[in-house]
C-alpha cells in the first residue's frame, strides 16, 4: 500500500502456554513411545478410566487458548494452522473415546469414553466460537464507523458532492461511484458461477470428512477446509516452503531482481548519528551505473513490541529535479513484521510474507525509480485507482520459478527450491481463485455502499453489510452479533477506494501477460516497464501510462470514466 497502512499480515503470535505444552508433549494426555509403562493407546493420561476426564479437560483449556488467540489473528496461514491444532486436540479425544467405547472390555472404560465423547462433542462448535468472537470486537467500533460514515457524508455535502464516495472518486480514473459500482457488479457476475462451484467442492470435503450428508458449509469452516483440501491435494507443508526462504536469501532476491530487470546495485549502507530509529533497521542505496545515485531506501522488517503490526510502503521524501544538473533523491522506508531470529534459529518467511516483500517493494520501486519536476507527482504520488499496480505487478515475481530459483535456498542445504514445488505452490493458489475474487469484489461493495449516498433514516451498518454478502457471495451471514466491517481498517484508510485493489488486479495481469511473461528478467523487460510506466509517477495521465506500456486495450471509456479490461485477469484464473 502506498501512502497509508496496508494491512497484509501481522506477524504470527506465539502460541498460549498451556497450548504449546499440550502440542509439545509435556502434558500427562501426551502419547509416549518410550516409556516402559504407558495409558490407553500410548496416551499418559489413559492409564485408568478416569483420566478421560482430564484428557477431555486439558484438549479443552488448550483449545480455548487457541481459540482465544485466533480471534485477535488476522486471516493468514497461522489461522489455519492454529485451526488444525484446534483439530488435533479434539480429536485425539473423540477418536480415542470412539475405540474404547466400540472395543475396550472394561465397563468403566466404556462408561467414562461416552461421557468424554458426548463433553468434547459439545466442544465441537469452536470453530465457530473463534470465528463469532473474532468478528464481534469491538463493538465500540460500530459507534467509530457510524460517526466515520456521517462525518465523512457531512464534508462532502459541504464540497457541494452527494456523498463521500463521489467526492472521493471524483479525480480517480473511474472519476464516479456509478462507473465503479457497474464494474464490480460486472466482475461479479464473471465470477459467480465459478465460486459458487468452489463453494460446492468444499463443502463436499466437508461432508465426506465429517460423515454427514447434509452439513451444511459455514463461513467458520472456510479457512480450515480449503486450506486443508490445498495441503492435501498438492501435500503442502508450509514449514517445508518457508525453510527455501530464509530472510537474508529473499533480501538477497530483491537485489538480483532490481540488477536483472532494472540495471541498478541496491548496496548497504552505514547510517548517519541519529538516522536510524531501530537497530533492526537497514539502510540501502539504490545505484544506476550510467544514471548514478537513485534514491535510499529504509527496510524495517521484524516485528517488535509497540510496533504497528502491518505492512507498509512510506515516502519520506519524494523525487524533485532542482536543476538541470541536480536531483532531490527520493527516500522511502518498508515497514514490515517478519519472524526475527530467535537464539541460534534463523529467521525464514513463509511464501505469504514472501509476496508481500515482493508487494512492497513494487512500490518501493515506482518512488526510487520515479523522475520528476515536482515531488507532488513523485512515485506513489498517483491517483488512487492507480497506486497498487506496480506493487501488484511485483507479486507475479514472487511466484514464478524463473525469480524463485534465483535466491529460494534451503536454509541448510543449499538446496535450490525444487521446480515442482513451485508448481504445487501456484495450483494451490488458484485452488480457489473465484471466491477469492468473489471476496475482494464483496469488500468493495461494501466500502463503496457504506460511503455512497445517505438517506434520511439513521444507517444500519450490520444489516446493509449483510445482505450484499447474501447477494453477492456463496457464503451465508453469521447473525450471531457479528459485525465484521468494524474491523475492516480500508474503511478508514481507502474509504470508497478499496475497488482501487481490483483496479490493480486487472492492469497487473494485463502487463504481466502483454510485457514480462515471455522474459519477465530482461533489462528489456525492465526499461519498458521504467520508461513507459514508473518514471512518469504521477506526472502523466493514468491512462496514457498503461496504455503506453501494454497497448490500447488495457482499458475502455466507461460512462465519463475509466474501467480496466478484465480479459487477462479472466483469462490467468480460467474463468
Amino acid at each position: 500500500m502506498a501512502w497509508a497502512v496496508r494491512i497484509r499480515r501481522a506477524a504470527a503470535p506465539d502460541l498460549p502456554y498451556r497450548a504449546r505444552e499440550f502440542f509439545s508433549g509435556n502434558f500427562a494426555a501426551s502419547v509416549s513411545a518410550d516409556s516402559d509403562e504407558t495409558g490407553l493407546y500410548g496416551f499418559q493420561v489413559l492409564k485408568t478410566a478416569k483420566g478421560f476426564r482430564r484428557f477431555v479437560d486439558e484438549a479443552i483449556e488448550s483449545a480455548d487458548d487457541l481459540v482465544s488467540r485466533i480471534s485477535q489473528m488476522p486471516p493468514s496461514e497461522e489461522v489455519i494452522k492454529a485451526m488444525d491444532d484446534i483439530s488435533n486436540t479434539v480429536c485425539s479425544v473423540i477418536d480415542s473415546a470412539e475405540l474404547c467405547r466400540n472395543t475396550h472390555p472394561d465397563r468403566e472404560f466404556v462408561e467414562e469414553a461416552n461421557k468424554a465423547s458426548m463433553r468434547i462433542s459439545e466442544y465441537l462448535h469452536v470453530r465457530k466460537q473463534a470465528y463469532i468472537r473474532g468478528n464481534s470486537v469491538p463493538y465500540a467500533n460500530l459507534f467509530v464507523i457510524d460517526k466515520l460514515i456521517s462525518t465523512r457524508h457531512e464534508l462532502a455535502k459541504i464540497m457541494g458532492y452527494r456523498s463521500y464516495a463521489e467526492f472521493a472518486i471524483r479525480s480517480n480514473m473511474a472519476a464516479s461511484p456509478n462507473v465503479v459500482m457497474d464494474f464490480l457488479l460486472s466482475l461479479s457476475n464473471t465470477v459467480r458461477q465459478r465460486a459458487d462451484a468452489e463453494f460446492k467442492l468444499v463443502q463436499d470435503y466437508k461432508r465426506t470428512v465429517d460423515n454427514d450428508v447434509r452439513a451444511d458449509l459455514e463461513p467458520w469452516d472456510e479457512a480450515y477446509f480449503t486450506g486443508k483440501m490445498k495441503s492435501s491435494a498438492f501435500d503442502l507443508d508450509s514449514s517445508v516452503i518457508a525453510s527455501y526462504f530464509p530472510t537474508f536469501q529473499c533480501l538477497e532476491g530483491l537485489k538480483l531482481l532490481a540488477k536483472s530487470v532494472f540495471g541498478v546495485t541496491l548496496s548497504r549502507m552505514s547510517f548517519s548519528f541519529g538516522e536510524s530509529w531501530h537497530p533492526d533497521v537497514m539502510k540501502f542505496l539504490l545505484h544506476h551505473p550510467q544514471e548514478g545515485d537513485m534514491g535510499f531506501l529504509y527496510l524495517d522488517l521484524y516485528s517488535r513490541d509497540g510496533k504497528y503490526p502491518g505492512c507498509a510502503h512510506f515516502a519520506v521524501r519524494g523525487g524533485r529535479r532542482l536543476s538541470d544538473a541536480q536531483y532531490q533523491l527520493p527516500i522511502v522506508a518498508l515497514v514490515c513484521n517478519f519472524p526475527n531470529s530467535q537464539g541460534s534459529s534463523i529467521s525464514k518467511l513463509n511464501h505469504w510474507d514472501v509476496e508481500t516483500l515482493f508487494h512492497e517493494f513494487g512500490h518501493a520501486l515506482h518512488s526510487l525509480l520515479s523522475r520528476t519536476d515536482y515531488q507532488h507527482f513523485s512515485g506513489t504520488r498517483v491517483v488512487l485507482d492507480l497506486a497498487e499496480t506496480p506493487s501488484n505487478l511485483f507479486e507475479y515475481y514472487a511466484w514464478d520459478y524463473r525469480v524463485l530459483k534465483m535466491f529460494g535456498r534451503h536454509y541448510s542445504t543449499g538446496e535450490i527450491i525444487p521446480e515442482k514445488l513451485v508448481n504445487s505452490m501456484n495450483h494451490a493458489r488458484n485452488m480457489f481463485s473465484a471466491m477469492e475474487l468473489q471476496r475482494q469484489i464483496f469488500y468493495s461493495l461494501v466500502d463503496l455502499t457504506l460511503f455512497g449516498e445517505q438517506s434520511a433514516d439513521p444507517m444500519d451498518t450490520i444489516s446493509i453489510v449483510a445482505d450484499l454478502k447474501r447477494k453477492y457471495t456463496s457464503w451465508k451471514h453469521v447473525e450471531d452479533g457479528t459485525h465484521w466491517h468494524t474491523r475492516f481498517s480500508h474503511l478508514v484508510n481507502y474509504g470508497a477506494g478499496y475497488y482501487s485493489y481490483l483496479y490493480a488486479k486487472c492492469f497487473a495481469a494485463t502487463i504481466w501477460e502483454k510485457v514480462c511473461q515471455d522474459d519477465p528478467l530482461s533489462l528489456a523487460t525492465g526499461t519498458a516497464i521504467r520508461t513507459k510506466f514508473l518514471q512518469y509517477g504521477g506526472a502523466k495521465h493514468p491512462s496514457d501510462l498503461l496504455r503506453d506500456l501494454a497497448g490500447h486495450s488495457i482499458v475502455r471509456n466507461y460512462n465519463e470514466g475509466i474501467v480496466p479490461d478484465t480479459s487477462s485477469l479472466c483469462k490467468e484464473l480460467n474463468f
